[in-house]
């Protein structure tokens, strides 16, 4: 009841079309899968068709339809080829171990941490799950801040992020100038030029939100000094 893959298309959306898939983490972390999902896209726009008819034969009609039926089994079997000789690499012998590794020294890092103050945020770890998004955010001026302010894209985000739930505790009545929230933030450990291989190579930083700075530069600044730690 829970298949390592799910594809939902959804039609007439926001002019168009949309594919919402869903993968399980046991085949890739998400920079692989994202490269993955885009190696099978269209580098751009669909060339425009003759909209000129022209009635044509069954038998024209029936070689079409054959066409494409073998174009399409001959994508989905380069798909699986794919799929199949990144999921042998050898090097993810060597990543299961160093995910051990990792792993035990991150749950040695959160032992040491304090706990959350009792907010909203604070309850019972159960299964239900909840999704968010906003609407898109030009990278180049996410760029532009972090070069001004000395940050990195990461950082202007965690930071922005960080001021979203200030601000959302000060409307609930329990924000305070000292409070800080725990959050788990992966990292990417791959190295270049292998983004399009399989496997899990995320590490996993627990960092403490300073919440409770008010001022957005120094909150920024506080941000960095802990990731970099």
């Amino acid at each position: 009841n829970k298949p390592l893959w799910q594809f939902h298309y959804v039609e007439r959306y926001e002019r168009g079309s949309a594919l919402i898939c869903r993968l399980h983490h046991c085949m890739a972390d998400g920079v692989a899968l994202v490269h993955v999902l885009l190696s099978m896209a269209d580098a751009g726009p669909p060339k425009p068709e003759n909209s000129q008819h022209k009635p044509g034969r069954p038998g024209r009609l029936a070689g079409r339809a054959r066409a494409r039926y073998v174009g399409r089994n001959r994508t989905v079997r380069k798909l699986v080829r794919r799929g199949f000789s990144l999921l042998s690499h050898p090097r993810q012998a060597a990543d299961l171990v160093r995910m051990g590794t990792q792993a035990a020294t991150t749950l040695g890092n959160l032992a040491l941490m304090p706990p959350d103050p009792r907010t909203t945020f604070r309850g019972k770890m159960d299964v239900t799950k909840r999704a968010a998004w906003s609407m898109p955010v030009p990278l180049d001026e996410v760029k532009e801040i972090g070069r001004r302010m000395g940050g990195t894209v990461n950082d202007i985000l965690l930071t922005a992020m960080t001021g979203a739930l200030q601000r959302y505790l000060q409307g609930r009545g329990e924000w305070q100038d000292d409070i800080s929230l725990r959050a788990a933030v992966p990292v990417n450990m791959r190295p270049p030029n292998t983004e399009g291989e399989l496997g899990n190579r995320i590490g996993m930083v627990f960092l403490a939100l300073p919440v409770g700075l008010a001022d957005p530069a120094e909150r920024l600044r506080e941000l960095k000094r802990r990731m970099d730690e």
